[in-house]
């Protein structure tokens, strides 16, 4: 998607219903679902792929990624 918000795509989730909190990092979309009270993710190109990395009791309201790749190293 563009800045301006063109060129936007849709990808083909099988596991929605109440979309909170989405993030793009690497090669996966991941999102957390109120309805479904899950974090899952999918291939960011296909929408194939779905996976659930965790099902909560509590509603997942956000999703950060905090991965090594994104910090430089201090030494």
């Amino acid at each position: 998607m563009d800045l301006d918000g063109g060129g936007r795509r849709h990808i083909p989730a099988q596991r929605t219903s109440h979309v909170s909190s989405m993030v793009v990092f690497d090669d996966y979309l991941y999102w957390s679902d109120w309805n479904l009270r899950e974090v899952i993710r999918c291939d960011k190109w296909t929408g194939k792929n779905e996976t659930v990395l965790k099902k909560t009791i509590q509603l997942p309201n956000d999703l950060r990624v905090s991965a090594s790749l994104l910090f430089p190293q201090q030494c």
